[in-house]
Protein backbone atom coordinates (compact mmCIF):
# COMPACT_ATOMS: atom_id res chain seq x y z
CA UNK A 1 0.00 0.00 0.00
CA UNK A 2 2.76 2.46 0.98
CA UNK A 3 4.66 1.58 -2.23
CA UNK A 4 1.60 2.48 -4.31
CA UNK A 5 1.18 5.82 -2.50
CA UNK A 6 4.84 6.67 -3.08
CA UNK A 7 4.54 5.77 -6.76
CA UNK A 8 1.49 8.03 -7.16
CA UNK A 9 3.30 10.87 -5.38
CA UNK A 10 6.33 10.50 -7.69
CA UNK A 11 4.06 10.49 -10.74
CA UNK A 12 2.32 13.69 -9.59
CA UNK A 13 5.66 15.37 -8.88
CA UNK A 14 6.95 14.44 -12.34
CA UNK A 15 3.83 15.85 -13.98
CA UNK A 16 4.14 19.10 -12.02
CA UNK A 17 7.83 19.43 -12.93
CA UNK A 18 7.17 18.63 -16.58
CA UNK A 19 4.43 21.26 -16.78
CA UNK A 20 6.65 23.87 -15.11
CA UNK A 21 9.50 23.08 -17.50
CA UNK A 22 7.16 23.30 -20.51
CA UNK A 23 5.95 26.73 -19.39
CA UNK A 24 9.54 27.89 -18.97
CA UNK A 25 10.59 26.76 -22.45
CA UNK A 26 7.41 28.11 -24.04
CA UNK A 27 8.11 31.47 -22.41
CA UNK A 28 11.71 31.46 -23.69
CA UNK A 29 10.56 30.58 -27.20
CA UNK A 30 7.97 33.36 -27.19
CA UNK A 31 10.55 35.85 -25.93
CA UNK A 32 12.93 35.00 -28.78
CA UNK A 33 10.17 35.00 -31.38
CA UNK A 34 8.38 38.15 -30.34
CA UNK A 35 10.29 40.43 -27.99
CA UNK A 36 13.98 39.83 -27.43
CA UNK A 37 16.34 42.28 -29.17
CA UNK A 38 18.91 39.53 -29.75
CA UNK A 39 16.39 37.51 -31.73
CA UNK A 40 18.06 39.26 -34.66
CA UNK A 41 21.80 38.96 -34.95
CA UNK A 42 23.59 41.51 -37.17
CA UNK A 43 26.30 40.10 -39.42
CA UNK A 44 28.92 42.85 -39.10
CA UNK A 45 30.50 42.46 -42.55
CA UNK A 46 27.23 43.04 -44.41
CA UNK A 47 25.04 44.68 -41.76
CA UNK A 48 22.26 42.19 -42.43
CA UNK A 49 20.14 41.22 -39.43
CA UNK A 50 19.64 37.46 -39.38
CA UNK A 51 16.73 36.07 -37.40
CA UNK A 52 16.82 33.31 -34.82
CA UNK A 53 14.26 30.74 -35.94
CA UNK A 54 12.58 29.05 -32.98
CA UNK A 55 10.57 25.83 -33.28
CA UNK A 56 9.04 23.72 -30.52
CA UNK A 57 8.77 20.20 -31.96
CA UNK A 58 11.04 17.68 -33.66
CA UNK A 59 8.78 17.67 -36.72
CA UNK A 60 8.87 21.49 -37.03
CA UNK A 61 12.66 21.34 -36.71
CA UNK A 62 12.95 18.69 -39.43
CA UNK A 63 10.59 20.58 -41.74
CA UNK A 64 12.39 23.88 -41.18
CA UNK A 65 15.86 22.39 -41.72
CA UNK A 66 14.67 20.66 -44.88
CA UNK A 67 13.25 23.91 -46.24
CA UNK A 68 16.36 25.90 -45.27
CA UNK A 69 18.69 23.40 -46.93
CA UNK A 70 16.62 23.18 -50.11
CA UNK A 71 15.84 26.91 -50.34
CA UNK A 72 12.08 26.34 -50.02
CA UNK A 73 11.23 28.47 -46.97
CA UNK A 74 7.95 30.34 -47.01
CA UNK A 75 7.65 33.89 -45.69
CA UNK A 76 5.12 36.64 -45.10
CA UNK A 77 5.51 40.36 -44.49
CA UNK A 78 4.30 41.74 -41.16
CA UNK A 79 4.30 45.46 -40.36
CA UNK A 80 2.01 45.06 -37.34
CA UNK A 81 4.24 42.80 -35.25
CA UNK A 82 6.46 45.58 -33.95
CA UNK A 83 6.07 49.34 -34.19
CA UNK A 84 8.47 50.97 -36.64
CA UNK A 85 9.58 47.90 -38.60
CA UNK A 86 8.43 45.59 -41.34
CA UNK A 87 9.43 42.00 -40.65
CA UNK A 88 9.82 39.06 -42.98
CA UNK A 89 8.34 36.18 -40.94
CA UNK A 90 9.26 32.55 -41.60
CA UNK A 91 6.08 30.42 -41.76
CA UNK A 92 6.98 27.25 -39.80
CA UNK A 93 8.66 29.00 -36.87
CA UNK A 94 6.62 32.23 -36.95
CA UNK A 95 9.96 33.94 -36.27
CA UNK A 96 11.35 37.12 -37.83
CA UNK A 97 13.87 36.21 -40.55
CA UNK A 98 14.75 39.77 -41.58
CA UNK A 99 13.52 43.23 -40.56
CA UNK A 100 13.56 46.67 -42.12
CA UNK A 101 13.19 49.79 -40.01
CA UNK A 102 10.87 52.64 -40.95
CA UNK A 103 13.25 55.12 -39.30
CA UNK A 104 14.87 57.21 -42.07
CA UNK A 105 17.91 58.12 -39.95
CA UNK A 106 18.70 54.49 -39.12
CA UNK A 107 18.16 53.45 -42.73
CA UNK A 108 20.51 56.21 -43.94
CA UNK A 109 23.15 55.24 -41.36
CA UNK A 110 22.90 51.59 -42.42
CA UNK A 111 23.34 52.34 -46.12
CA UNK A 112 26.14 54.83 -45.43
CA UNK A 113 28.10 52.16 -43.52
CA UNK A 114 27.27 49.10 -45.62
CA UNK A 115 26.89 50.61 -49.08
CA UNK A 116 28.17 48.27 -51.80
CA UNK A 117 31.15 49.89 -53.49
Amino acid sequence: MEQHKLSDTKKKMCLILAEAEKKLFDSRAETLQKRHPLALQVELQSGVANGVLVVRTEQECADLLSRLLTNRCEFRFDSQREIGVTALIERISDSPFRVVTHNATLTNAFWSLYKVR
